[in-house]
């Protein structure tokens, strides 16, 4: 009787040994789950960078371009429809495309070979690149050019307003891409006038097409 309790004892205590690591486990896997989401949960909060975060140059834009200590280099220059500039000792430099801050790198990289540390600022100083198309049932449709970042309802506004017949829940924005595929962005007015979804009235970037069937 005794040797068999204590094989009964020796068997609790194994199974009690078992129990006790099995729980053990679940709770580590529990812990590193939950740390896995606490990190995810930082990672998405986030903010994340706006796409129209800074001026992009285009084609008619005026660009003041300063070369500290020296005026022979520093020059007012008018961005050329192929996107390109010509600049004193430099010769031409792709412009378009660019945003401001990028344009000065490769600016002071091409006169590094002329001065030992060049400082240089270009500011833009008239937008005209900024052309959208407002197309369809809006009282006044047509190219406009705009100054500013412009939205969905502000484009319809600057064109008069919808007509009387506009689908408002149809507008679709056109959007040529940098590999020349047209992207499709539908627009729905009652999402817009309920604030639903992130970004409901969407941006207009410099070239859309706004459609108001």
């Amino acid at each position: 009787m005794l040797l068999q309790l204590k094989y009964k004892q020796l068997g609790l205590t194994q199974v009690h040994r078992l129990l006790v690591c099995i729980f053990t486990s679940i709770a580590l896997c529990s812990a590193c789950q939950s740390v896995k989401t606490n990190n995810n949960t930082q990672n998405s909060s986030v903010p994340l960078t706006p796409t129209l975060h800074e001026y992009v140059i285009g084609p008619e834009d005026v660009l003041e371009i300063n070369v500290w200590k020296n005026a022979d280099l520093s020059k007012t220059v008018t961005v050329r429809p192929d996107g390109m500039i010509t600049l004193p000792l430099i010769g031409e430099i792709r412009a378009g495309g660019s945003t401001p801050n990028q344009l000065r790198e490769i600016i002071s990289k091409r006169l590094e070979k002329y001065k030992e540390i060049p400082e240089v600022t270009v500011t833009v100083t008239q937008v005209n690149s900024y052309i959208i198309y407002v197309l369809g049932e809006v009282r006044n449709p047509g190219k406009y050019q705009v100054k500013s970042y412009t939205t969905v309802l502000q484009a319809v506004a600057q064109a008069g307003g919808f007509s009387e017949w506009a689908r408002k829940n149809d507008m679709v924005i056109i959007r040529r891409t940098l590999d020349g595929l047209d992207q499709k962005i539908t627009v729905k007015y009652k999402d817009v006038l309920r604030n639903k979804g992130s970004r409901p009235d969407e941006l207009l970037y410099p070239g859309d097409t706004l459609v108001v069937p």
